[in-house]
């Protein structure tokens, strides 16, 4: 993700922006793949592999992405609803896969802070992926149901 200035650990979800338009366009099997290879191949990159880091992301993708398939299938949710979905459960996740590993329930107290900058940044990457799933609609390239 791109970090925002001022304020340590947040970034912006860009690369769900990504993950949505292939959920719309490619179904539930190509979302998860990118996920997870997502994950592998940003931490093999930064060479986190199976650290820490690569546990948080993993943990964070596929809670996120389970619920964002749940909620697309139950509701008619707008790609942003779903990004603020998936940006609420991936820092839930990450949460939950931290407090795993340092057996400490103390970083339940970053979760308001993560999921106060996640919600405006999962309201932007859902904005992005709406306007573009928007315009491949608009010229045919696909045809799949968008609930705005």
């Amino acid at each position: 993700g791109v970090p925002i200035p001022g304020v340590p650990g947040v970034k912006f979800g860009l690369a769900n922006t990504l993950g949505l338009i292939v959920l719309y366009m490619f179904g539930e099997k190509s979302f998860i793949q990118l996920g997870i290879l997502r994950v592998l191949f940003s931490t093999l990159l930064r060479g986190i592999f199976l650290g820490i880091g690569f546990w948080l992301s993993l943990c964070g993708v596929l809670l996120s992405s389970l619920v964002v398939m749940l909620l697309k299938r139950i509701t008619k949710m707008s790609p942003i609803g779903l990004s603020v979905g998936s940006a609420t459960f991936h820092n839930i996740g990450q949460i939950l896969a931290l407090v795993f590993i340092i057996r400490s329930w103390g970083m339940i107290y970053w979760l308001p802070l993560m999921l106060l900058t996640g919600i405006p940044t999962g309201i932007i990457t859902g904005m992005v992926s709406k306007m573009i799933l928007t315009r491949f609609k608009k010229w045919r390239t696909h045809d799949y149901e968008l609930y705005i």
